[in-house]
């Protein structure tokens, strides 16, 4: 299990990604900070605490001293492993996503379940990776710009950073988001319509996401981050992106 100073009984404090309730599944993600876990993935622990905004102190419990109790999303039954559905408890299926702990009580929609958590959990924080994707503007205005995962399994991306070191031209919005489909097939599911015409700056998806944009996406092995021109002329703007990611198996 990962060791830090600020564990106390099982208790681990950071600030939150966003805003987030109490006993939920979450993990930390590339800021060092305290985020809902994603469907089916791997989590750090079980939120102790309930923050209303980003960067207000949490506290996750990560196992090692008993049982913790857990919001579940649907039937949970007692000796049956779990997984995560929301941020909340299930019952585990075959194929269906990673097991992250056993239930020692029932639960239901209405009632929390009582979880020992899996100490392989912290595998989700002692696996991340970064990768840097360069791109131009006039490349992107070109056509779209991709990143493929080079992991043989699929990754959960964690934050994605635009440093943007020169503005576009003119007005200019960028899309980046996951796609499954090709490596030309625009997507904004990290970040939607990123004004890059405005000032050279760092914007990530945590906190600049826009309308569709999300804190976390999984993203299978071979397939694709997409860089595309939303709106404008993207020409003349130099961009490093950097993928935050952790393996998911």
């Amino acid at each position: 299990m990962y060791s830090d100073p600020n564990i106390l009984d099982g208790v681990i404090g950071r600030p939150a990604a966003a805003a987030i309730a109490d006993k939920l599944f979450a993990y930390i993600n590339g800021s060092d900070q305290i985020a809902l876990a994603l469907d089916g993935g791997y989590v750090y622990g079980v939120t102790v605490s309930e923050v209303t905004a980003a960067l207000d102190e949490v506290g996750i419990y990560t196992g090692g001293h008993g049982g913790v109790e857990v919001k579940c999303a649907g039937t949970v039954t007692a000796g049956h492993e779990v997984m995560v559905s929301s941020g909340k408890a299930i019952d585990a299926t075959v194929g269906g996503g990673i097991a992250v702990g056993f239930a020692e009580t029932a639960g239901s929609a209405t009632i929390n379940a009582r979880i020992i958590l899996y100490p392989p959990n912290a595998k989700s924080y002692g696996t991340e990776k970064i990768a840097k994707k360069s791109n131009t503007g006039a490349a992107i205005h070109g056509g779209v710009q991709a990143w493929q995962n080079p992991e043989s399994v699929s990754i959960l991306i964690t934050k994605i950073v635009h440093d943007i070191t020169t503005k576009s031209t003119g007005a200019a919005t960028l899309d980046t988001g996951t796609t499954a489909t090709s490596a030309t097939t625009a997507s904004d599911t990290l970040i939607d319509g990123l004004d890059i015409s405005v000032t050279e700056n760092q914007w990530d998806n945590t906190v600049n996401g826009g309308t569709n944009g999300k804190g976390a996406q999984k993203l299978a092995s071979a397939k694709w981050v997409t860089f595309k021109e939303a709106t404008g002329d993207t020409t003349g703007a130099v961009i490093d992106s950097y993928i935050y990611y952790t393996l998911l198996a």
